[in-house]
């Protein structure tokens, strides 16, 4: 694949979410559709389609696809704006156990933030499910945990950082001695990296820079396709 092909993100689109930022309503949204279409959907559409390319030649795994709506669910949120600041996409391996993309309960995936200044590139499970939740505390105390906790130090100094614990208090099986407390307060795992939006998203280098980007969170991939989702 010509990982060149894809021409790169307008910055127009950018700046269509820092003006939506403060215009987040119907109306304005409404007299701005076109340009939103042109310069942010249709484009990051294209993008997802070359990614999820990219990644499965550097992952060697099938991978699908999805950009999440930019109309914001309303139901239960107290903030009723309509629209998200943001383009975000999830690319989630045909693994066993793991039928749709997305965040959802038990998923593996890696994942792109588009936003008006910055964007994040991430990897991991938004939420363990039920068994893969015990799978992943029983590993914690094998060498797995040693290794995973490794890992994560690693990819800190490398700019990467988890999410705050999901757990105040230590779960069972843990005692109070137990290494990497940190780790254990988790019912889910990921790691993610922000930085400001890259001049290279804005050319044809786009694709190639975006799945090495996403390629630095292998470790992490690698120690959940091993011990969380074997067969």
């Amino acid at each position: 694949m010509d990982l060149t092909s894809f021409p790169g993100l307008p910055k127009e689109g950018f700046r269509f979410l820092a003006e939506l930022g403060a215009n987040n309503n119907r109306p304005w949204f409404k007299a701005h559709e076109q340009r939103y279409k042109a310069a942010l959907k249709e484009p990051a559409e294209a993008l997802e389609l070359e990614l999820a390319e990219a990644l499965e030649e550097r992952f060697g795994l099938e991978f699908r696809s999805k950009i999440f709506r930019l109309n914001r669910d309303l139901r239960f949120s107290k903030d009723k704006t309509p629209y998200n600041l943001y383009i975000r996409m999830s690319f989630c391996p045909a693994v066993p156990g793991q039928r749709n993309g997305g965040f959802a309960e038990g998923h593996l995936g890696l994942y792109l933030s588009l936003e008006a200044e910055k964007i994040m590139t991430g990897c991991g499970v938004f939420g363990f499910s039920k068994d893969q939740l015990e799978t992943y505390r029983q590993a914690l105390l094998t060498k797995a945990g040693k290794e995973l906790a490794a890992l994560v130090e690693t990819a800190t100094l490398q700019g990467q950082h988890l999410f705050e614990p999901d757990l105040k208090k230590l779960p069972a099986p843990f005692g109070p001695d137990f290494p990497y407390p940190d780790l254990a307060k988790r019912k889910g795992l990921s790691l993610w990296r922000e930085e400001p939006v890259p001049p290279e998203l804005h050319g044809p280098e786009a694709v190639r820079f975006l799945a090495d980007r996403l390629g630095r969170f292998s470790p992490l991939w690698a120690w959940l396709l091993e011990y969380l989702y074997r067969e």
